[in-house]
């Protein structure tokens, strides 16, 4: 499985995932009063990105001026956001409960970013390059 495989996995993931919350703020933003209102939410917000962070980083690490670098980013990103909420709940509850109606709306729209690069990074760079070999 090369880094190609893992980007249009994710890339088709987070798009399907970000419409979803697209198509449904009003659900989303209950689960996000709900998911600070009790430990749960707070490990799981914070476990699963460092997990899928982790396992980005460990399967795929290429610094390069490519698409292949935004497979790293996005791990990184994981990696730290996870780091964040696990280390400083307090602060990242804060800022959930202050911006609580902003929540979904900001996930939908940079998942739906980053489905994109990661769908166009995944199907159509491999085509350029290979109708340019």
């Amino acid at each position: 499985m090369d880094y190609i495989d893992v980007t249009r996995a994710f890339g088709i993931a987070t798009i399907i995932i970000s419409l979803g919350f697209l198509f449904n703020l009003r659900h989303y933003e209950e689960m996000a009063k709900r998911m600070v209102g009790g430990p749960t939410g707070f490990v799981m917000g914070g476990i699963l990105p460092v997990l899928v962070g982790s396992l980005l980083l460990n399967f795929h690490q290429e610094w390069s001026f490519s698409w292949a670098a935004t497979l790293t980013v996005i791990g990184w990103l994981l990696f730290l956001v996870g780091i964040f909420r696990i280390w400083f709940v307090e602060l990242w509850v804060k800022l959930i409960k202050a911006n609580i109606r902003f929540v979904p709306v900001l996930f939908a729209v940079f998942g739906l970013i980053f489905g994109v690069m990661l769908c166009f990074a995944g199907y159509v760079v491999p085509l350029i390059h290979h109708v340019s070999l």
